[in-house]
């Protein structure tokens, strides 16, 4: 009889815990919705974009089952390759307008050359109802100089640092928070490492990516770049804290069954 009082009291305790860690964690759950999204792991080997409704231009990019591959580095001549997304829902990304983020994950494997001609090597870019913005992923910024490690880097003529001191010899995240106060936050596998006024990284929009993200190599121009991309996502909230990891949501769906199980009990 002892026996089973304690284990009613042991199963009646991790109810409570755990429907106490849901209900905290659901406020967090339900602060971000994510609005688009590739991810090269979950679309599996041999799929790219294009199987999403993503738009190609330029050379295919190959997915190895954790990965699209952006190499064009043996091909003669200078090649483009990249993938436009879908439309995003009406109002995303609008100058002044709400709070959005946008996040990537990444891996330079050779250089862009720090000329202003190679913004477009290695890059995401996207437009709001204003401008253009992109940033171009360097995996050396001074290239023969001293600096050994990487950056994220804003700017078209020329590059502006946004992210520094990465070191490249592993993917990391990329999480661009854009507040409606015209900033853009950058942060570093879930850190904030600058913030910068829109009207620093602002370009003139020529309707490309209206409302949409792209990224890739964007041109012909200066060198191809080798590296990965593992995946992109639209958010709309502009802090990845606000983003729940996926062990929340196994926590509710816990939660949601030991309460099923206790009213059956």
């Amino acid at each position: 009889m002892r026996k089973g009082i304690g284990m009613k009291l042991f199963m009646r305790t991790m109810v409570g815990a755990a429907f106490v860690a849901a209900l905290l964690l659901a406020g967090q759950t339900q602060a971000a919705t994510k609005l688009l999204e590739f991810d090269a792991a979950a679309a599996g080997a041999g799929n790219t974009p294009t199987s999403q409704g993503w738009t190609q231009f330029g050379s295919a990019m190959t997915n190895n089952g954790s990965f699209l591959l952006q190499d064009n580095t043996g091909v003669g001549g200078e090649q483009s390759g990249e993938y436009l997304s879908p439309l995003l829902p009406v109002g995303t990304f609008v100058d002044g307008g709400s709070d959005y983020g946008i996040e990537f994950r990444t891996k330079p494997r050779t250089d862009v050359p720090f000329i202003g001609s190679a913004w477009g090597n290695m890059y995401l870019y996207w437009e709001d109802d204003q401008w253009s913005y992109n940033v171009t992923i360097d995996l050396d910024p001074d290239d023969a100089g001293p600096v050994t490690t990487g950056s994220i880097v804003y700017g078209q003529g020329s590059f502006s640092p946004a992210i520094t001191g990465i070191d490249w010899s592993v993917p990391h995240d990329i999480f661009i928070g854009y507040r409606s106060g015209a900033v853009f936050d950058f942060y570093l596998d879930g850190a904030i490492q600058s913030t910068v006024v829109s009207g620093s990284i602002a370009r003139t929009r020529n309707g490309f990516a209206d409302n949409r993200v792209d990224f890739g190599d964007g041109t012909t121009a200066a060198t191809d770049v080798a590296g990965e991309w593992h995946f992109v996502r639209v958010w709309d909230v502009n802090d990845p804290a606000l983003i729940p990891e996926p062990g929340t949501i196994c926590l509710m769906g816990l939660a949601a069954l030991m309460m099923l199980t206790r009213r059956r009990s």
